[in-house]
């Protein structure tokens, strides 16, 4: 649960997308009904889902891996954008050691209530309230969305 409300909080293109076949008939491996965390950009997306990798007949002995799927120009750094925030929630969020874990403190403002008037955080903006999100170990933000413009600049000097 912490992982998407951190995804959802930190990525600024976030999104949820919904299937409504089954994997089997469609193209994104999500299951019939569920949803998958994404991210979109100029005419890219890209989403996570997990697949099982390994069977038991215990919880113990299952295993499963995080796979990011994407598609259009843009695909490969939304890709790694993603895997980059599962990653940092992994490693700085969610600690090995239980009883080193530290859930985010939450605060609730008004909508309208002015940034600068906000605590350091990452804010999420809802239809009636401002969240301000402070998470355990997140030092700063994570990189930028790449966009279209930027990545035809930087193609542009390389020539």
């Amino acid at each position: 649960m912490y992982r998407i409300a951190y995804a959802a909080t930190t990525l600024p293109a976030f999104c949820r997308l919904h299937a409504h076949q089954d994997p089997q008939e469609g193209v994104t491996g999500i299951a019939k009904d569920r949803d998958a965390p994404a991210i979109v950009g100029d005419a890219s997306l890209a989403y996570l889902i997990h697949i099982q990798t390994k069977d038991g007949d215990r919880p113990e002995d299952k295993q499963w891996e995080w796979v990011v799927h994407a598609f259009g120009e843009q695909g490969p750094e939304l890709a790694e954008q993603l895997a980059a925030t599962v990653r940092a929630w992994d490693r700085q969020v969610r600690a090995e050691e239980n009883d080193q874990h530290a859930d985010p403190s939450l605060t609730v403002y008004p909508t309208g209530t002015p940034d600068h008037l906000l605590p350091a955080g990452d804010t999420l903006d809802k239809a009636c309230s401002r969240l301000v999100f402070r998470w355990p170990g997140r030092g700063g933000h994570l990189p930028a969305l790449a966009r279209r413009t930027d990545m035809m600049a930087a193609t542009a000097g390389d020539s």
